[in-house]
């Protein structure tokens, strides 16, 4: 029977790391080299392990070069900040001929900035996935990163981002004209707030938001007009506020009412009346059979076939109660808008995009932490870059398949020839 020997422990280090030729770690003389493309976060574990005297310099393990040919000298190390840390530098090169100089500057710490970009990124991921403090944020990156920066450098990048977020724009998408409005209320430092929004149904992707201490009819028109300005405008969904229906006529789209909206309401009233009847009289099974008859109209997949039913129930309304009788009304007086869907299937039937982006954005445990304007605009901004990426690389994700689709199937539907 053969011996499996165990392979000697000196052979593990004989040869250094190396990648392509390239050593991007070496320890030498109480001084770690780093290759400038990796992150310090390997120097925080090396100085755990050895002892707070090991130092770090960063050096460039590519451009060994000058631009004249010449191979660069080392020029001595010059000290640099990189999350805060002391004991940091980046070695400095000089060219023999031509006496340019070099300095192996860290990658992932941007230009101008002393912290690397990923803790950058957390700062924004943790304030748009949730709203947290900037307590809570340092703790955090200190715990992931071993790095703690201060508030106010915190709120900077906060700050900074926001004026990259506002400039996001999906400007080289053609909007289809049909869109949904509504809108969101929370409270900033106290006092009642409302956020309006609009999105492209069609495409799923939220065009613009506004912030605003009321909820008017002005106030609504100018937002929809100053957003949907030098774009289509065909349908617009939203709740059933009177004043919509204006807005919609004003500028010039197809209104368009949200059955969920509907439905949900009447869910609302036929349970409460449900509590109410007694199922041995005949009656009131009667009320409960015409409950069933408008849930069935509401959930209608013909026009024709829920104009009839509606018709129905309305020669049958005094047998009734009256909430039924109310809401039969509101349904009659609205009825091309709220199925509007059944005639135009280019028209939506809900408007249940834009409530999934404030369901997702706003719960009711945030809707009273925010203290400024300026924090909520932040917050809301980042969700709306964040959802319009994915659903904007959802799509060209879902091109790149049916492209594929396409030429597979035609692979298939061309005719062999006969052999």
């Amino acid at each position: 029977m053969t011996q499996i020997k165990p392979t000697p422990v000196n052979s593990l280090f004989i040869e250094p790391y190396k990648v392509n030729e390239i050593e991007p770690v070496v320890i030498k003389k109480g001084k770690l080299y780093l290759d400038c493309r990796l992150k310090i976060g390997i120097y925080l574990d090396l100085k755990e392990l050895m002892g707070n005297n090991l130092e770090c310099v960063y050096v460039d393990n590519l451009n060994r070069y000058c631009d004249c040919g010449k191979i660069f000298n080392l020029n001595g190390p010059v000290k640099r900040k990189v999350n805060k840390l002391d004991g940091v530098y980046s070695q400095q090169y000089i060219c023999p001929r031509c006496k340019k100089t070099h300095i192996a500057k860290p990658e992932n710490v941007p230009i101008y900035h002393c912290f690397e970009e990923n803790i950058q990124d957390s700062v924004i991921l943790m304030y748009s996935v949730e709203h947290n403090s900037l307590r809570h944020m340092s703790e955090i990156i200190n715990i992931l990163n071993k790095s703690e920066p201060s508030h106010q450098t915190i709120k900077n990048y906060i700050g900074k981002i926001q004026d990259f977020l506002n400039e996001f724009k999906v400007d080289n998408i053609v909007y289809s004209g049909n869109y949904g409005y509504d809108e969101q209320y929370i409270y900033i430092n106290g006092e009642k707030y409302y956020i309006f929004a609009l999105i492209d149904i069609d495409q799923r992707v939220l065009v613009d938001f506004q912030i605003n201490k009321t909820l008017d009819k002005k106030s609504v028109e100018k937002f929809i007009r100053e957003t949907t300005k030098n774009h289509p405008r065909i349908s617009l969904t939203t709740d059933g506020k009177t004043m919509y229906k204006c807005i919609a006529r004003k500028l010039g789209f197809k209104h368009n009412l949200c059955i969920f909206h509907l439905m949900k309401n009447f869910s609302k009233t036929f349970n409460d009346e449900i509590k109410k009847l007694n199922f041995d009289k005949s009656e009131d099974m009667q009320i409960f059979d015409y409950g069933i008859i408008i849930k069935d109209l509401l959930y209608s997949k013909n026009y024709e076939r829920a104009k009839k039913r509606l018709k129905y129930l309305w020669n049958e309304k005094n047998n009734m109660p009256e909430s039924f009788q109310k809401f039969l009304k509101k349904l009659k007086k609205n009825f091309n808008s709220y199925m509007g869907h059944l005639k135009n299937k280019k028209l939506t039937s809900t408007n249940n995009v834009i409530e999934n982006f404030f369901g997702v954005v706003f719960p009711d445990k945030l809707k009273k932490l925010f203290k400024t304007i300026n924090g909520v605009k932040t917050f809301v901004t980042l969700h709306v870059k964040r959802w319009n990426e994915r659903i904007i690389n959802n799509a060209v994700e879902f091109g790149k398949k049916y492209q594929i689709f396409k030429q597979t199937q035609n692979l298939f539907q061309t005719k062999m020839p006969i052999m």
